[in-house]
């Protein structure tokens, strides 16, 4: 699976959308799990997003954010991001700048995973559904705040602490 995910990297780098699509579909076909597929699906989404189906991507990163265990809802209202804000300042309270400083790596393979896929969420949403990528930006200081920091964290304290 690591050289089909190197093919279809490279071809997806060289535009070569079809021919990515066909290594992908290898990688969905023999993987046995989600984390197996992990890379290829993070590999579709940014395929998707490049060939201008940001709202495929967006979707496709929805149900394997769902399948990680995390859950951010398709459309977000006012109420449910108030009570997500809450949550998250409820979560860092009595946490410090230098707390997150030495806090432990993000060792759980499923929740750095989740990361990536936040982190590339909160790019893609920013300008266009701002509501939900509040909702991610939360979500990824709460993953980091209770199972450590990974290189995806410092977007979501960035964009948190605007």
């Amino acid at each position: 699976l690591e050289m089909y995910n190197s093919c279809a990297e490279t071809l997806f780098a060289l535009g070569n959308y079809a021919t990515s699509g066909a290594m992908l579909d290898v990688i969905f076909a023999c993987g046995r799990n989600l984390v197996d597929k992990s890379r290829a699906y993070y590999t579709l989404v940014t395929t998707l997003d490049a060939q201008g189906k940001s709202r495929d991507a967006f979707v496709t990163s929805l149900k394997v954010l769902s399948q990680l265990g995390v859950s951010i809802p398709f459309e977000a209202n006012d109420e449910f991001v108030e009570d997500a804000l809450f949550e998250t300042r409820e979560i860092l309270e009595g946490t410090t700048i230098e707390s997150i400083k030495d806090k432990e790596a993000m060792r759980d393979n499923v929740k750095v995973t989740a990361m990536k896929f936040l982190n590339y969420l909160a790019l893609i949403l920013f300008f266009g559904n701002q509501k939900t990528s509040y909702l991610v930006t939360f979500r990824m200081v709460q993953l980091s705040v209770e199972h450590g920091v990974c290189k995806e964290s410092a977007l979501g304290f960035s964009c948190f602490a605007i």
